[in-house]
């Protein structure tokens, strides 16, 4: 088994480079300049490299890493090229600064429409049928009714704009029915009492105003369920009514 070397160095110049390396050459012939992407690439030109400290073993050699990444406080010092400290788990980043453009990538904001499109047909299909976790594996009475409560009286889902227009424009073909205009506002104004029950087992004698408000429902969809143009809404449906 090859014997590695382990040591320490500085790429001294205008602005340096603390950094650790192991090696299986002699330490002082090893002709390496850093794998940083901060370093610029004719560093072994413009800087020279000093040993700092010669180790037997890796860890010794990160530990003594850390030691003078905290001391010269690499991470902030402008008269580093490090943007980061050595830790014993990993690299810490603290005091360095992303870029505009590195945190819109970090966000997602930044995809092509080539890249997206990929991305798209590479999950068509993946989450469907046989391929859904979830195949073959119905949902019991006790877990329906987990999920409904844990919904219950919150926001439905954000549409689409596609979406948002073709509901838009299915209810605005459905207002033109003079009848059914009439129907809808008056059911909106009457304050009888409805028998109202939730799929998770919740019970309200309630008028809609009331129910609508409480649960955070929609009011057109619950008038349309009173008027048994609906079988149920986010769950409520009508009983013994």
């Amino acid at each position: 088994m090859v014997k590695m070397n382990h040591y320490t160095y500085i790429l001294k110049g205008e602005i340096s480079y603390i950094g650790v390396r192991s090696c299986k050459c002699e330490i002082d012939k090893d002709n390496y300049w850093g794998s940083s992407k901060h370093l610029p690439k004719n560093i072994n030109e413009t800087h020279e490299k000093i040993i700092l400290g010669k180790f037997l073993t890796r860890e010794e050699a990160i530990k003594n890493e850390i030691y003078l990444h905290n001391k010269y406080d690499v991470a902030k010092n402008p008269l580093f090229y490090n943007q980061s400290k050595q830790t014993s788990t990993g690299w810490n980043t603290a005091g360095t600064k992303a870029s505009e453009e590195t945190r819109l990538k970090l966000l997602g904001r930044i995809y092509s429409e080539e890249t997206r499109l990929k991305r798209s047909k590479s999950m068509l299909g993946k989450n469907k049928g046989k391929n859904n976790g979830m195949f073959g594996k119905p949902l019991s009475l006790e877990h329906k009714k987990k999920q409904s409560l844990s919904l219950l009286g919150k926001p439905g889902p954000r549409h689409n704009d596609e979406i948002k227009n073709r509901i838009r424009l299915k209810l605005k073909e459905k207002w033109k029915d003079k009848e059914f205009r009439e129907k809808t506002s008056n059911s909106l104004r009457d304050n009888k009492i409805y028998s109202f029950i939730h799929e998770s087992g919740i019970k309200r004698n309630s008028t809609k105003k009331k129910l609508i408000e409480e649960f955070n429902l929609n009011a057109c969809n619950l008038c349309w369920l009173c008027l048994n143009k609906r079988k149920t809404h986010k769950g409520w449906k009508l009983f013994n009514n």
